[in-house]
């Protein structure tokens, strides 16, 4: 269950806030050091197709060495995230650290490639995404959302909802 939480929107939130707060405990007292903050995370979550967009009702695979089993909608991420850090340098230094990262969890030896997205920076994301309806089960714990002040590992921030949540299917 634990490994199955850091896929989602607040384990990524952790790892996040961990790596502000070793970097920023590097430049502590030296107000001209570049704090690592960010004010902007979106991890999309697969509520319909199952982790491949398979259309059967669930899939198998089958690895060298172990078999894995997901029912669709288990709610896995979709293998990516929208993170808005708040300068150059802060998005550099985790790019440093999780550019390569191997993710072992859930039969799984991904490893982590950081990329700069189509849409960068708060703006053109809350615009981005403001008008997007997010099919998440009713559930806005799983919609993007912007961190007023900005996160920076330490400080507790407000969350900020982007986005809307479609109607919940029934039947």
């Amino acid at each position: 269950m634990e490994a199955r939480r850091q896929r989602r929107k607040k384990g990524f939130m952790a790892i996040l806030d961990r790596h502000c707060a070793q970097e920023n405990a590097k430049f502590a007292g030296d107000s001209e050091g570049v704090k690592s903050e960010y004010d902007f995370l979106y991890v999309p979550i697969d509520f319909e197709y199952g982790c491949c967009s398979f259309p059967s009702r669930e899939f198998t695979f089958q690895f060298p060495y172990s078999r894995c089993y997901f029912p669709l909608g288990t709610r896995y991420n979709k293998g990516y995230a929208f993170v808005n850090m708040t300068t150059a340098v802060a998005a550099r230094r985790l790019h440093a650290h999780l550019d390569g990262h191997r993710w072992e969890v859930a039969c799984s030896k991904k490893v982590c490639a950081v990329v700069h997205a189509r849409v960068e920076g708060l703006d053109s994301l809350v615009t981005h995404f403001s008008g997007s309806r997010f099919p998440c089960g009713g559930q806005k714990e799983f919609l993007p959302v912007r961190f007023v002040p900005p996160r920076d590992g330490v400080r507790k921030t407000a969350e900020h909802v982007v986005g809307r949540l479609l109607p919940r299917r029934h039947g």
